[in-house]
């Protein structure tokens, strides 16, 4: 920020700091002159107000309500889109009440579950909440170096459960000894003002300390204070605090001593004191003290007038006389009492770890409450309830020491309660400040507790600990575990799996429909382990959906680095708090390992605390998008291991996806390196019963008004009364999900939500990833706190979203896989109740359609079709779907031209060094830009991502070592490899091997035959090779998953489009076949596989489910012979044979034997005869079968014969025929039919 000078307005001519990227950012703060101290008119709009959050979502400054328009695209942004400074932690010292004590400042206190599900549904402001949750507590300075070595990783651990969030659930034992909330509905407005109550009017008031220098200084003002009754307005006065924070300006670390701050609630920005010539007065007023939203300046003269009139206190008596203590409207003691018991535990956590609490001995604890709660409860529920809370603690300490592995007793507790309970030996007392008579207990460690409401991000404590491998862990510690973090009573299927193999330190992938608890299990395990979670995900709206969800069990020591954090410097203040250990969960985007200042700040991190696992939700992504426009997903498990490492422990990564085939899971593994054995958790089922699949069909023209039909049916098929039905009711509330393929257009969200509008008066809001941050925010907030029942949105909304009360999703396209569909739809019915999902298909062109996805027809060829059918306004659901598909993959040519554009960019290589290129690209032979699409400008986003997946396919090849993505500067910072000709061709064969080991021989005498050439033609040449590889077998298993949802949804019957999802999800007795195919190295081996799973079919259910097997493994392997014509045989023998699909199936079998793997003209008959024999049980279907493959082979006479001697039944199909049909072939070739 630099100082500027008002212009107009009232403060004209004022001094005041503005932002340096004005009018782009148009904050102020105040300025002070340094050199005399005093402060500067300050433009009204930064005066001391109440905080701007505190707003409800909607009003000012937010998003227009219903807005349907492309505004939502560019819609302004403001400070509230980032991270506001003050809601970075901070460091805080306090002084100690005494020369032999210790002071540390907490924010957390616990909670009954109910209170704290209400304030987060009451979207109660953070400010509100932190100061609620703030206190000191000052213990001896004593420390027991036996005792932190032996529990090291048990009390950090417990100290991570107890400090887990600000307002956070109190502990069980404490909640069933307290009064059952009142579950009568209760205003958001009533439960912020009772959080405010229980910051602005402390439980226990705060103390000045006793012996301090600046208790002289400051005792005039602090009668000035107390004589000016500021207190009873909910002021809090802290002496001697020194504030740290991570925010920097200009790269500078800042820390302030401060002799006096006030404090209030209500109030956004904390106010210094500073006092005549203590040093100080100049301090807070430089450039980064000044940006910050959280400090006024107050400096003091010397011969200020205490007594009578001055113009400095009168001012700021003025601004504090502006603040209040709310007036109650609930009872508010038993929250009181709740929050003390959860201090008296975090009071207990240290003197264990002081040593004043044996771990061989009975523990005897004295506790001298509050006057407050003494006056107002009854002795024997204080009694109830603090006892509760020091055997609760007790209970806690030995179940994590048990499951480390770490041995403990159970410890005999007496607590004795003053002063109602006889006073007796103690080796603790823990008191409620210095109020109040407390009879002297001989050798008994005092530790004092005070309320302090700063409303400031407070650092949390954190304990060096070492990672932690437990053998053999317990199912019964850990299921209690559950039941203390989140109330759960009890694990569900796969989730104790989950939990285990991560205490174990072993790496996992869990496959677990949704709904069914994938989320808690590795954030259980995680909060049992030393240290911090890294949990990677793929979208922003399902980061703030998990952080949401933890809020809402009392966890919020979680942050999301997201693009939602746009100030850079807010950005790398988040990142460094990350590298300090303060957050427990880290949710990053996989690209964030990719930026060398995480890097750096997970070095730093695991200096200190281990990073005990990380975990890749939704890790089907890492196959799905890792291959097209997600490359960091190819490197996550590589760096992740490598950057999150503590000494030789290597965290456990756990993969977890709802929806992934069986080869795409195999595909995660291999990416991951999660091969272990026993690493995958499944299910006995994925049929999720609760959810009533519905096809519905219509042009694509008449889809919008198929859409109304469908939201006016939804009532009566609930069985409920239109009346009421999209209205918000709560929790009750009927919530709906509508996909769109994208934004803007005849199909996207702008448009439907525009006809819902208009049609039915439904209120809906839109969400989709091209819309602004504000407006995302806004949109998911509204409608997971029930305020608006419908979500008109694209698949980027549709993704891990955890809200019980979805009743219903429709798609108004087809969605890019089975898997993609069954997560989306999967997004209804959480709560395990009846649930609909609706695919509204329009299948225009289908014969068209299934041209474009055959397996033979090129990527080129297809991109063309699809530019022409939008073009001339004839696109349909496949052709919308597909444009999405030629986007990712734009030509194998293409590829080849920015891989040798970026190898050219690096220079010279083959040894070990850094090159750092930027993301502007060379211009091709026509001065386009190599990044560019034919009609479109230069994009800097395109170029970075297709530098990127050139420099990943480099690494496949091991020409790149590693690489880092400078977004700032827009540059790669890239590690070359020491390299040459063999290990190049190691590193391809490995690669290709790695997906199919047939494939090796082929690839590696055409590598072999490269050896010969220069250097950097060679590297060009295998990059060709790698190319070739990727289009053959991940861009025809895209398409191929496209197909598969295709006829899946031509079904038109909700149970069959049921079936099929569960055989194409469901790994089955026929997988063993089908990876010994895919594992075989000779064509005898593949087919004999092939005749064995065949000889298993004896109805069209056993070949309807191994069609289901086979569809999975070509979504991965789309061009293996055998497999291909194993899907025309199962089709052929199904229910309802589709015979445009055997032809396709068939033909591309032939083809692919032929030409890519050297089938041997004895062998490709063999294919064939294979395929005529078991089709044989439908005469008419092995008949049309043999016409196509004949056509396939273009009516080679030597395959004729060898087919009828193969299968002798077919010398009995007439010559005449096949030459005919081979001649109307042709003929419709030659007229382009």
């Amino acid at each position: 920020m630099v100082v500027r000078t008002a212009r107009s307005g009232p403060s004209a001519g004022a001094q005041f700091w503005g932002c340096t990227r004005y009018p782009e950012c148009r904050g102020t703060r105040p300025y002070v002159d340094e050199s005399n101290g005093e402060r500067a008119q300050t433009p009204a709009s930064s005066q001391m107000r109440p905080r701007e959050q505190n707003r409800p979502f909607g009003e000012a400054g937010g998003a227009r309500r219903g807005a349907t328009d492309d505004s939502l695209l560019d819609e302004p942004l403001d400070d509230q889109d980032d991270v506001d400074p003050e809601d970075l932690p901070h460091e805080v010292e306090l002084e100690p009440l005494r020369p032999n004590l210790q002071v540390r400042l907490f924010q957390a206190v616990g909670l009954p579950r109910e209170w704290v599900e209400r304030i987060h549904d009451a979207s109660v402001p953070p400010r509100l909440r932190r100061a609620a949750a703030q206190w000191r507590l000052d213990w001896p300075l004593r420390s027991s170096p036996d005792t932190v070595s032996r529990f090291a990783s048990v009390i950090s651990v417990v100290e991570k459960i107890l400090t887990r969030g600000a307002l956070t659930i109190v502990d069980p034992q404490v909640e069933e000894a307290l009064p059952v909330p009142d579950r009568e509905t209760i205003s958001s407005e009533d439960i912020r003002k009772t959080v405010e109550l229980l910051a602005a009017d402390p439980t226990i008031p705060p103390s000045w300390p006793l012996h301090t220098e600046v208790w002289g200084k400051a005792k005039p003002f602090a009668e000035w204070f107390d004589n000016g009754g500021f207190g009873r307005l909910g002021w809090t006065l802290v002496p001697g605090m020194t504030l740290k924070t991570t925010f920097q300006e200009a790269g500078e670390r800042t820390s302030h001593h401060l002799p006096i701050v006030l404090a209030h609630p209500s109030v956004e920005r904390l106010t210094a004191v500073t006092l005549p010539g203590d040093g100080s007065a100049a301090a807070p007023t430089t450039s980064a003290w000044a940006q910050w939203r959280e400090m006024e300046v107050f400096p003091l003269r010397p011969g200020t007038d205490y007594h009578g009139p001055d113009p400095a206190l009168d001012h700021l008596a003025t601004l504090l006389a502006k603040a209040s203590v709310p007036k109650p409207t609930l009872p508010v003691v038993h929250l009181r009492l709740s929050r003390f018991a959860h201090q008296v535990q975090i009071a207990l956590l240290e003197a264990f770890r002081g040593g004043l609490l044996p771990d061989d001995a009975p523990w005897k604890v004295a506790i001298q409450p509050p006057e407050r709660l003494v006056r107002e409860l009854e002795p024997a529920e204080l009694e109830l309830v603090l006892a509760r809370a020091v055997e609760g603690f007790a209970e806690l300490l030995v179940r994590v020491a048990s499951l480390h592995g770490v041995p403990l007793g159970r410890p005999e507790v007496s607590t004795a309660v003053l002063p109602s309970s006889p006073a007796g030996p103690a080796q603790v007392l823990i008191r409620a400040g210095f109020s109040g008579r407390v009879p002297v207990l001989t050798g008994a460690a005092e530790f004092v507790i005070h309320d302090l409401p700063l409303g400031l991000n407070v650092a949390p404590p954190v304990t060096a600990a070492p990672p932690v491998r437990r053998q053999n862990p317990q199912r019964e510690d850990a299921e209690w575990m559950l039941n203390y973090v989140f109330r759960k009573p009890s694990f569900w299927e796969g989730q104790w799996e989950t939990v285990r193999r991560t205490l174990e330190g072993k790496d996992t992938l869990v496959l677990l429909p949704t709904g069914a608890g994938k989320s808690i299990a590795f954030q259980l395990g995680a909060i049992c382990l030393p240290g911090m979670c890294i949990a990677v995900a793929p979208i922003v709206s399902l980061v703030e959906d998990q952080l949401d969800n933890l809020d809402r069990v009392g966890i919020d020591r979680a942050v999301g680095i997201t693009s939602n954090i746009s100030d850079r410097q807010q950005r790398e203040a988040a990142v460094t708090a990350v590298g300090r250990g303060w957050y427990l969960y880290c949710y990053i985007a996989p690209e964030r390992f990719q930026i060398a200042s995480f890097r750096d700040a997970l070095r730093q991190a695991t200096a200190t605390v281990p990073v005990c696992s990380v975990a890749i939700d939704e890790a089907h992504c890492v196959s799905e998008w890792g291959h097209d426009f997600r490359t960091a997903y190819l490197n996550l498990g590589r760096i992740a291991r490598d950057y999150c490492k503590y000494g030789d422990f290597v965290p456990p990564l756990i993969g977890l996806t709802g929806t992934a085939s069986y080869i795409v899971l195999r595909d995660v593994q291999r990416q991951l390196g999660i091969l272990d054995y026993d690493a995958l958790v499944t299910p006995t089922s994925f049929d999720r019963r609760e959810l009533a699949f519905h096809i519905m069909t219509c042009r694509s023209e008449e889809k919008a008004d198929r859409l109304i039909g469908i939201m006016n049916s939804l009532p009566s098929r609930f069985g409920l009364a239109s009346n009421g039905f999209f209205q918000p009711r709560g929790s009750n509330t009927t919530s709906g999900l509508v996909f769109c393929p994208y934004i803007n257009g005849n199909f996207g969200i702008l448009r439907f939500q525009k006809e819902i509008q208009e049609k039915l008066q439904i209120h809906s809001d839109v969400y989709a990833g091209g819309l602004s941050k504000r407006k995302k925010r806004l949109s998911a907030h509204r409608f997971k706190r029930n305020e608006v029942p419908l979500l008109v949105c694209t698949k980027a909304f549709g993704m891990g979203i955890d809200k019980p009360n979805i009743r219903y999703t429709i798609h108004t396209g087809l969605p890019a896989s089975i898997e993609s569909y069954y997560q989306e739809a999967g997004r209804a019915g959480r709560d395990r109740q009846r649930a609909l999902s609706f695919i509204v298909l329009s299948d225009d062109r289908p014969q068209a359609n299934r041209q474009l996805l055959d397996p033979s027809t090129d990527v080129t060829v297809l991109a063309r079709h699809i530019q022409q059918r939008r073009y001339d306004g004839t696109d349909d659901d496949v052709t919308r779907a597909l444009w999405f598909h030629v986007q990712a993959f734009r030509g194998k040519e293409r590829d080849l031209e920015v891989t040798k554009a970026t190898l050219g960019l690096l220079g010279e290589t083959g040894q070990a060094r850094d090159v750092v290129i930027g993301w502007r690209m060379p211009r091709g032979p026509g001065g386009q830009g190599l990044m560019q699409q034919p009609g479109r400008g230069q994009d800097d986003d395109e170029t970075q991502k297709a530098i990127e997946k050139a420099l990943h396919r480099l690494v496949v090849i091991g020409v790149v070592a590693d690489y880092t993505v400078d977004y700032v500067r827009r540059e790669f910072h890239v590690r070359l490899a020491d390299t040459g000709y063999e290990d190049v061709r190691e590193h391809l064969l490995a690669y290709i091997g790695d997906y199919q080991a047939g494939l090796v021989p082929a690839y590696e005498a055409r590598v072999n035959a490269l050896m010969g050439r220069r250097w950097r033609d060679y590297l060009v040449d295998v990059c060709s090779l790698l190319i070739d590889f990727i289009y053959e077998h991940i861009e025809r298993a895209r398409r191929r998953s496209l197909r598969e949802m295709l006829e899946a949804a031509s079904l038109g019957d909700g149970e069959r489009l049921r079936e099929r999802i569960l055989n194409y999800l469901t790994t089955t007795e026929y997988d063993d076949f089908l990876v010994g195919i895919i594992q075989s190295t000779t064509v005898a081996d593949a087919m004999q596989h092939a005749e064995e799973l065949l000889d298993v079919v004896v109805s069209p259910n056993d070949a309807e489910r191994i069609r289901g097997a086979v569809a999975r493994y070509l979504t991965s392997y789309p061009d293996v012979p055998v497999l291909l014509a194993l899907r025309a045989v199962t089709e052929g023998l199904s229910r309802d044979p589709d015979r445009e699909d055997i032809r396709q199936n068939l033909t591309a079998a032939m083809n692919f034997a032929r030409d890519r793997y050297g089938y041997t003209p004895d062998e490709l008959v063999g294919l064939a005869g294979l395929a005529i024999r078991a089709m044989g049980r439908r005469p008419e279907v092995a008949r049309d079968a043999a016409l196509d493959l004949v056509a396939a082979m273009q009516g080679d006479v030597s395959f004729l014969r060898g087919l009828a001697r193969a299968v002798p039944a077919f010398a009995a199909v007439p010559y005449a025929m096949l030459s005919t049909r081979l001649l109307v072939e042709r003929i419709d070739r030659v007229l382009g039919v």
